[in-house]
């Protein structure tokens, strides 16, 4: 949550990194989590070839060192009083080091889609489904597995390189401490027994990756104390040598923490590049429409409905066909957004009439779906193409939690990312889902999971419970309009009948 910029604001500090696939973030909270300075930086993804989504690993970590040195100078505070570090980043693809523990190459992204048509081959040989029955999970095209089998098929020079399969996080923790580790929530990404949600082997040789047996990192709880901060990392980013340096987490993860949703029966709703819908459960629910992997602590499982189809399909309207809207915006110093829910107002009431269909990025089903609009005529306006982009996002949304909801109970739901800070956007989650939103007040999601896990590690905190009962807060609460939800209900019944229609035909273009 955001401090009082004119309150001058006491140690002891945490620092939470988070690592996205667009923007990489360091916010330095106090320990009831008030934000007292941040620094962002804007991470460059690379395609080399069609379907690549790629990061050079070094670059990863020359803008950790710039995000963390920005927050140090922005918030006025000695490093000698942040006393604990910790991170969350975004998941899947791979990270790989070799022997010297140097990157073996670029980082494939989980935005990446290379291994498509040997996730077709996995399909028809029965390998997913078989893996399926012991990880709880299919994977994605730019998860780990499909990702290395891609490599052992294609690279094989670098496959063999492999000495390590990190992630995101586990390499900006290893670049601060010089240890090799990663956590329980992303152990459980790859080769996990479901049910024991331990390191399960026979998913690598089932995938015939044999030779990464042993190549996967010792595991530790999210919260657990792992390194201090090295003198060479302590030069490169203005943090003191010997700070500790917690494990971290997922971001996925990282942001159930800071909504306060750790317990059954809470679906948390994040709404950023990807569209992640989820349900703390206590006993695996494994289903071909979502992911179930391991949560905070043994015996909890985080059962997770996503795609990288919601918020961020607004950004690239907006970047892309508003350059005149963010020029004007920037002149005058406020959000290059605010013109979005002026327009979306206009025409909120109007029946839906033109539909888009958010999948940009990708879609929940599979990387041949593309986005489009549906519907427009002479005499719609931009207007009723950037509410067509705010439903859009919201019925893949529910398409997810409605998906959740044949297996998972909940009874309380909480909205963060870009959704969340539009008045409109979260009204519209309230009426389409016809269930009350609340809205936690923070604005770092992931950076303040991660903190929270920092001071938990730290000392200052027993548990990563009660650090999120004793920080979070609800700022408001969105209440289901009958007569929208009635509207929406028709629209959203339209919305699937498109997804239905097109499937055949993105399969025959794609």
């Amino acid at each position: 949550m955001k401090s009082n910029p004119g309150a001058k604001l006491a140690p002891p500090y945490f620092i939470g990194i988070d690592s996205g696939l667009t923007m990489i973030k360091a916010v330095i909270f106090t320990v009831d989590g008030k934000e007292v300075g941040s620094g962002h930086v804007m991470g460059t993804n690379t395609s080399p070839k069609p379907h690549w989504v790629e990061r050079d690993m070094n670059s990863v970590w020359d803008w950790v060192c710039q995000a963390i040195r920005q927050a140090i100078q922005t918030s006025g505070v000695s490093p000698k009083d942040i006393k604990a570090v910790s991170m969350a980043a975004h998941g899947d693809g791979a990270f790989l080091l070799d022997n010297d523990l140097k990157p073996v190459r670029p980082a494939i992204l989980s935005l990446d889609s290379r291994s498509s048509d040997l996730m077709d081959e996995w399909e028809k040989a029965g390998i997913i489904e078989k893996n399926m029955r012991i990880s709880g999970q299919r994977p994605l095209v730019g998860s780990s597995l499909p990702v290395l089998a891609w490599m052992k098929r294609n690279e094989p020079e670098n496959y063999a390189r492999v000495r390590w399969l990190l992630y995101c996080k586990d390499w900006i923790r290893f670049k601060l401490t010089g240890e090799v580790a990663t956590d329980f929530t992303e152990s459980s990404s790859t080769a996990t027994d479901v049910h024991t949600q331990m390191i399960e082997n026979t998913i690598l040789r089932n995938s015939g990756l044999d030779e990464m047996v042993g190549k996967l990192p010792p595991v530790r709880m999210p919260f657990e104390p792992a390194g201090k901060v090295t003198r060479q990392a302590a030069t490169e980013t203005g943090l003191a040598e010997g700070t500790q340096v917690a494990t971290g987490l997922h971001d996925i993860d990282s942001c159930a923490v800071s909504m306060g949703c750790l317990q059954p029966g809470q679906l948390s709703i994040i709404s950023g590049t990807w569209g992640i819908n989820q349900v703390v459960t206590t006993q695996p629910m494994i289903d071909p429409d979502w992911i179930c992997r391991n949560f905070i602590q043994p015996g909890y499982w985080l059962n997770c409905a996503c795609s990288p189809a919601s918020a961020a399909n607004l950004e690239w309207m907006v970047q892309n066909l508003c350059q005149g809207e963010c020029e004007k915006a920037k002149l005058e110093k406020r959000s290059r957004f605010d013109f979005v829910n002026r327009e979306v107002e206009e025409v909120l009431r109007e029946k839906t009439e033109v539909f888009f269909i958010p999948f940009l990025y990708g879609s929940p089903f599979g990387d041949k779906p593309s986005s489009c609009f549906i519907g427009i005529k002479g005499w719609h306006r931009r207007a009723h193409l950037l509410k067509a982009i705010y439903e859009g996002v919201v019925f893949n949304h529910k398409y997810h939690v409605d998906s959740l909801k044949k297996r998972c109970d909940f009874s309380e739901v909480r909205l963060s990312g870009g959704g969340a800070k539009s008045l409109i956007w979260s009204q519209l989650f309230a009426d389409a889902l016809d269930v009350p939103i609340a809205i936690p007040d923070i604005d770092e999601a992931g950076a303040l999971g991660a903190s929270l896990c920092a001071a938990t590690s730290a000392g200052y905190y027993s548990s990563i419970e009660e650090a999120a009962s004793a920080v979070v807060k609800i700022t408001r609460t969105h209440t289901p309009n009958p007569e929208r939800h009635a509207q929406l209900a028709e629209a959203y019944a339209k919305y699937s009948d498109i997804v239905k229609a097109l499937l055949p035909v993105w399969e025959n273009i794609g």
